[in-house]
């Protein structure tokens, strides 16, 4: 049972430096093919063949994703659905395994704990895999959420199949010890036991919560068509731990990626209802905003472009003659209209006699055209 306990640990943990995953899937799984053979029980020799499958595929996406290929598209969703059915009925299969070494044996080597932990990992990969496969936003918000308490009950599970390896693999075949005289010693100790786990077990969410930013999230705003959300985070997560240097923005959904804005604060954002652009209003020395077209999968300052666009109007350039009235220009984002890219701002600068002057405009995002200029 050695070898399968470590192959669980392979499968279920990941520390990845540079890309390159220092505990690959593969070898945790032949771990496990490995151990399934030398164990006694026939769902231990039923689990064996889909091993070996889980092994010779995680070898071949290992192989593949070092030559660099793009593992994507609806094919590809199906086929990691696929694979997770088969890991979560290999995983029944070794759960029903012990429960054939009880019988075998005699012993309780904690059968129904295994079970009911299974239960709820079945059900966390269940609505993980599927909201990969669906790009649903509640199930991916689900999904994000409840990762801790997979990583948990990975942990919990691993307790659980150490103690049954344990016991099984101190058996005294000669005096066949009984159940409860095998676990009798450590009964004093349980609760110290369960006590520190629970402790180990909070101190892994709270370190794993706080290095994921999720303390530090302060907006969440999806698009009007729900295929994209935006996570605004108060502090830089690009890295392993939080630092305070900046702001994060993470784009999840039918497009990923992750900016950061170094020594800036954010104000808020706006969806265009197409769900082709997001305006985001920030300060970084002076107030900005930055347009992400997800048309052509690029960022903007929107504000230089108004302002130039502003430039070649004689209505504000009767009263900006040179170029340090232009610096006192400000914009700021009002609303979002019924035409495609186009968008009402609010603008306020110094006119060349130093009177301060203010009002509206419409900006027209594809074409560049301002229009319908209004001054209060």
């Amino acid at each position: 049972m050695t070898q399968i306990f470590l192959g669980y640990i392979l499968a279920f943990f990941h520390i990845k430096i540079n890309g390159f995953d220092l505990l690959p899937n593969f070898l945790g799984y032949i771990f496990i093919v490995v151990g399934l053979a030398k164990l006694e029980g026939i769902h231990f020799k039923k689990a064996k063949p889909f091993a070996v499958f889980m092994a010779i595929n995680s070898l071949l996406f290992t192989i593949g994703g070092l030559m660099g290929p793009s593992f994507d598209g609806d094919i590809f969703a199906f086929y990691n659905l696929f694979t997770a059915v088969i890991w979560i009925y290999t995983s029944y299969l070794i759960v029903l395994g012990i429960k054939d070494l009880e019988i075998i044996t005699g012993r309780q080597l904690g059968f129904q704990k295994l079970f009911t932990i299974w239960k709820i990992q079945t059900i966390l990969q269940v609505i993980t895999r599927l909201s990969i496969f669906t790009q649903n936003e509640i199930l991916m918000y689900l999904a994000s959420m409840f990762t801790p308490i997979w990583i948990a009950m990975n942990v919990i599970y691993l307790v659980y199949f150490y103690r049954a390896k344990t016991i099984y693999e101190n058996k005294n075949d000669s005096n066949h010890i009984k159940v409860d005289e095998a676990i009798k010693p450590k009964q004093r100790k349980s609760t110290i036991k369960k006590a520190l786990l629970i402790f180990v077990t909070s101190v892994i969410l709270f370190v794993f919560l706080w290095a994921k930013g999720v303390f530090y999230i302060i907006d969440v705003q999806t698009s009007p068509n729900g295929k994209i959300t935006e996570i605004v985070f108060s502090q830089d997560v690009s890295g392993t731990f939080p630092k305070d240097s900046g702001i994060t923005m993470l784009t999840k959904g039918s497009f990923q990626g992750t900016t950061v804005y170094e020594n800036a604060s954010y104000l808020n954002m706006w969806w265009s209802p197409c769900s082709n652009y997001l305006v985001k209003s920030l300060v970084d020395e002076e107030p900005i905003l930055i347009l992400d077209s997800f048309k052509t999968n690029s960022g903007s300052n929107l504000s230089t472009y108004i302002r130039m666009s502003m430039a070649s109007s004689e209505e504000f350039t009767n009263f900006m003659t040179d170029e340090k009235q232009w610096k006192t220009m400000e914009v700021d984002f009002m609303k979002w209209n019924d035409e495609q890219g186009s968008m009402t701002v609010n603008f306020e600068f110094e006119d060349y006699t130093g009177k301060r002057q203010k009002g509206y405009l419409d900006f027209n995002w594809e074409t560049g055209a301002i229009s319908n200029i209004v001054f209060e």
